[in-house]
Protein backbone atom coordinates (compact mmCIF):
# COMPACT_ATOMS: atom_id res chain seq x y z
CA UNK A 1 0.00 0.00 0.00
CA UNK A 2 1.03 3.50 -0.69
CA UNK A 3 1.26 6.04 2.01
CA UNK A 4 -0.28 9.23 0.61
CA UNK A 5 1.68 11.47 2.95
CA UNK A 6 5.00 10.42 1.41
CA UNK A 7 4.00 10.79 -2.27
CA UNK A 8 5.54 13.94 -3.86
CA UNK A 9 3.42 15.97 -6.24
CA UNK A 10 4.90 16.55 -9.66
CA UNK A 11 4.14 19.63 -11.81
CA UNK A 12 2.62 23.00 -11.02
CA UNK A 13 -0.49 23.69 -9.08
CA UNK A 14 -3.09 26.17 -10.25
CA UNK A 15 -1.90 28.89 -7.85
CA UNK A 16 1.75 28.62 -8.98
CA UNK A 17 0.67 28.79 -12.62
CA UNK A 18 -1.49 31.88 -12.04
CA UNK A 19 1.34 33.67 -10.19
CA UNK A 20 3.79 32.87 -13.00
CA UNK A 21 1.40 34.15 -15.66
CA UNK A 22 0.77 37.34 -13.65
CA UNK A 23 4.53 38.00 -13.31
CA UNK A 24 5.07 37.47 -17.03
CA UNK A 25 2.15 39.82 -17.83
CA UNK A 26 3.61 42.58 -15.64
CA UNK A 27 7.05 42.18 -17.23
CA UNK A 28 5.57 42.32 -20.74
CA UNK A 29 3.54 45.43 -19.93
CA UNK A 30 6.79 47.15 -18.93
CA UNK A 31 8.79 45.94 -21.96
CA UNK A 32 6.34 46.50 -24.84
CA UNK A 33 6.47 50.35 -24.79
CA UNK A 34 10.28 50.19 -24.93
CA UNK A 35 10.12 48.06 -28.07
CA UNK A 36 7.75 50.57 -29.68
CA UNK A 37 10.04 53.49 -28.83
CA UNK A 38 13.07 51.62 -30.17
CA UNK A 39 11.30 50.87 -33.45
CA UNK A 40 10.18 54.51 -33.86
CA UNK A 41 13.68 55.77 -33.09
CA UNK A 42 15.16 53.34 -35.60
CA UNK A 43 12.84 54.60 -38.36
CA UNK A 44 13.76 58.21 -37.56
CA UNK A 45 17.49 57.39 -37.70
CA UNK A 46 16.98 55.66 -41.04
CA UNK A 47 15.39 58.83 -42.50
CA UNK A 48 18.34 60.93 -41.34
CA UNK A 49 20.83 58.38 -42.66
CA UNK A 50 19.05 58.31 -46.01
CA UNK A 51 19.40 62.10 -46.33
CA UNK A 52 23.13 61.81 -45.61
CA UNK A 53 23.45 59.07 -48.25
CA UNK A 54 21.44 61.02 -50.84
CA UNK A 55 23.52 64.15 -50.19
CA UNK A 56 26.68 62.12 -50.67
CA UNK A 57 25.28 60.60 -53.88
CA UNK A 58 24.51 64.08 -55.22
CA UNK A 59 28.07 65.19 -54.54
CA UNK A 60 29.45 62.14 -56.31
CA UNK A 61 27.11 62.65 -59.26
CA UNK A 62 28.26 66.25 -59.65
CA UNK A 63 31.92 65.28 -59.48
CA UNK A 64 31.75 62.35 -61.92
CA UNK A 65 29.55 64.23 -64.36
CA UNK A 66 28.98 61.06 -66.36
CA UNK A 67 25.74 61.69 -68.28
CA UNK A 68 25.14 57.99 -68.98
CA UNK A 69 25.30 57.13 -65.27
CA UNK A 70 22.97 60.01 -64.47
CA UNK A 71 20.52 59.06 -67.25
CA UNK A 72 20.95 62.49 -68.75
CA UNK A 73 21.15 63.41 -72.43
CA UNK A 74 22.88 66.70 -71.66
CA UNK A 75 26.58 67.01 -72.27
CA UNK A 76 29.02 68.73 -69.94
CA UNK A 77 28.81 69.05 -66.20
CA UNK A 78 25.37 68.12 -64.84
CA UNK A 79 23.42 70.56 -62.69
CA UNK A 80 22.91 68.59 -59.48
CA UNK A 81 20.71 70.06 -56.74
CA UNK A 82 19.15 68.81 -53.54
CA UNK A 83 16.21 70.77 -52.15
CA UNK A 84 15.41 70.26 -48.46
CA UNK A 85 11.86 71.34 -47.66
CA UNK A 86 10.52 72.78 -44.41
CA UNK A 87 8.43 69.61 -43.92
CA UNK A 88 11.70 67.57 -43.86
CA UNK A 89 11.18 65.95 -47.28
CA UNK A 90 13.75 66.45 -50.02
CA UNK A 91 14.09 66.27 -53.78
CA UNK A 92 17.30 65.55 -55.63
CA UNK A 93 17.47 66.55 -59.27
CA UNK A 94 19.97 66.31 -62.11
CA UNK A 95 19.52 68.86 -64.89
CA UNK A 96 16.10 69.75 -63.43
CA UNK A 97 14.93 66.11 -63.59
CA UNK A 98 13.93 64.64 -60.23
CA UNK A 99 15.82 61.51 -59.20
CA UNK A 100 13.19 59.61 -57.21
CA UNK A 101 15.64 56.97 -55.94
CA UNK A 102 17.51 59.72 -54.09
CA UNK A 103 14.54 61.81 -52.94
CA UNK A 104 12.19 61.48 -49.98
CA UNK A 105 8.59 62.32 -50.85
CA UNK A 106 6.40 63.71 -48.10
CA UNK A 107 4.11 60.65 -48.16
CA UNK A 108 7.05 58.28 -47.72
CA UNK A 109 8.46 60.44 -44.95
CA UNK A 110 5.14 60.55 -43.10
CA UNK A 111 4.67 56.79 -43.33
CA UNK A 112 8.25 56.10 -42.18
CA UNK A 113 8.63 58.70 -39.42
CA UNK A 114 5.28 60.47 -39.03
CA UNK A 115 6.20 62.92 -36.27
CA UNK A 116 9.71 63.93 -37.32
CA UNK A 117 10.36 67.66 -37.62
CA UNK A 118 13.34 69.64 -38.83
CA UNK A 119 14.86 72.99 -38.11
CA UNK A 120 17.86 74.69 -39.60
CA UNK A 121 20.31 77.55 -39.27
CA UNK A 122 19.45 78.31 -42.91
CA UNK A 123 16.02 79.16 -44.25
CA UNK A 124 13.99 76.15 -45.34
CA UNK A 125 13.31 75.24 -48.06
CA UNK A 126 17.02 75.27 -48.90
CA UNK A 127 18.48 74.32 -52.25
CA UNK A 128 22.01 72.93 -52.31
CA UNK A 129 23.62 73.25 -55.73
CA UNK A 130 26.71 71.10 -56.31
CA UNK A 131 29.61 72.33 -58.45
CA UNK A 132 31.61 69.98 -60.71
CA UNK A 133 34.18 69.90 -57.88
CA UNK A 134 31.52 68.72 -55.42
CA UNK A 135 31.22 71.95 -53.45
CA UNK A 136 27.86 73.43 -52.40
CA UNK A 137 26.63 76.99 -52.36
CA UNK A 138 24.96 76.89 -48.93
CA UNK A 139 26.16 75.69 -45.54
CA UNK A 140 24.61 75.37 -42.14
CA UNK A 141 23.16 72.91 -39.69
CA UNK A 142 19.93 70.98 -40.11
CA UNK A 143 18.47 69.22 -37.10
CA UNK A 144 15.86 66.49 -37.37
CA UNK A 145 13.90 65.95 -34.16
CA UNK A 146 12.00 62.74 -33.53
CA UNK A 147 8.71 62.26 -31.71
CA UNK A 148 10.53 61.31 -28.50
CA UNK A 149 12.63 64.50 -28.56
CA UNK A 150 15.74 62.79 -29.96
CA UNK A 151 17.65 65.37 -32.05
CA UNK A 152 19.77 64.36 -35.04
CA UNK A 153 21.95 67.32 -36.07
CA UNK A 154 23.61 67.39 -39.50
CA UNK A 155 26.23 69.89 -40.56
CA UNK A 156 26.59 70.84 -44.24
CA UNK A 157 30.05 72.05 -45.25
CA UNK A 158 31.08 74.03 -48.34
CA UNK A 159 33.07 70.95 -49.40
CA UNK A 160 29.74 69.26 -50.18
CA UNK A 161 30.02 66.99 -47.19
CA UNK A 162 27.19 66.36 -44.75
CA UNK A 163 28.37 65.36 -41.29
CA UNK A 164 26.22 63.53 -38.77
CA UNK A 165 26.89 65.09 -35.41
CA UNK A 166 26.27 63.19 -32.19
CA UNK A 167 22.57 62.67 -31.50
CA UNK A 168 21.23 64.59 -28.54
CA UNK A 169 18.81 62.68 -26.33
CA UNK A 170 15.72 64.59 -25.33
CA UNK A 171 16.90 67.84 -26.90
CA UNK A 172 14.33 70.10 -28.45
CA UNK A 173 15.46 72.04 -31.51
Amino acid sequence: MHDRTQTAQAGFGLIELMVTVAIIAVMMSLAVPSFGNAARSSRERSVVQRLVQDFSWARGAAVTGNASILNSAASGAPAVTLKLNANCSWTLSVNNNAVSDHSMALGTLQSTAPNITCSSTIALPATFTFTPQGFVNTTGTVTFTGAGGQAYPLQILYSGTMLRLSPVAGAQS
